[in-house]
């Protein structure tokens, strides 16, 4: 399988897919191996490239390593699919994959009790929109919510450096993306209908 030529995004074609999708693996150097957390991370766009707001547990081995100014990569996968040579109408070509992926490096600064508080609401309505009957933190007593939060580290990552990067068929002849996107947008997966939007947007 191939993974051809990719494109770069622009910073805020980057950060609209991460307001799009927060869901986020945070990694950073341990004392042996690497350390991986997968959470959400919020963006908040103020300053100059943006700033991710998370919390992972205090018991996780990881928060231990996020202290005040600890360097941390945040990686965003965003949607993907696996493209099927039966897809191009007039090339015989190699399965690829076509997919979305952004990285965000920067520095973490920790948050006192009332910021985690106040954070993990944000978080809190950012899921619940779907949902017709939303639950809210104040359906918690105050115990509650203080026990909850002495069991979390959060944190901000002021974002360093901003890495989107998208396999969308540029490099093809547009006749091919475009079929790939109309075999995408047909799918019963969410994603694959996701992508096929980009594709033709890359395409057209």
């Amino acid at each position: 399988m191939l993974l051809r030529q990719c494109w770069e995004m622009s910073s805020e074609e980057a950060l609209d897919m991460i307001d799009a999708d927060p869901w986020a693996l945070l990694i950073n150097n341990g004392p042996e191996i690497p350390l991986i957390t997968a959470t959400p991370l919020l963006l908040d766009r103020r300053g100059d490239c943006g700033t991710l707001v998370g919390h992972i547990a205090r018991a996780n081995p990881q928060a231990m390593s996020l202290g005040d100014g600890a360097r941390v990569l945040a990686l965003f996968q965003g949607p993907r699919a696996y493209v099927s040579p039966r897809w191009y109408p007039a090339r015989n070509m190699a399965p690829t994959m076509y997919h979305v992926l952004v990285e965000a490096e920067g520095t973490i600064a920790l948050q006192d009790t009332e910021t985690m508080g106040h954070c993990i609401e944000r978080l809190t309505r950012r899921y619940e929109t779907c949902n017709t009957d939303q639950w809210t933190m104040q359906e918690l007593s105050e115990a509650g919510i203080a026990r909850r939060i002495q069991a979390i580290v959060g944190f901000e990552i002021r974002i360093t450096a901003l890495r989107g990067k998208a396999k969308l068929g540029q490099d093809e002849p547009q006749i091919d993306a475009l079929a790939v996107a109309s075999n995408l947008a047909v799918s019963d997966a969410k994603d694959d209908r996701r992508l096929a939007e980009w594709v033709k947007e890359k395409n057209c």
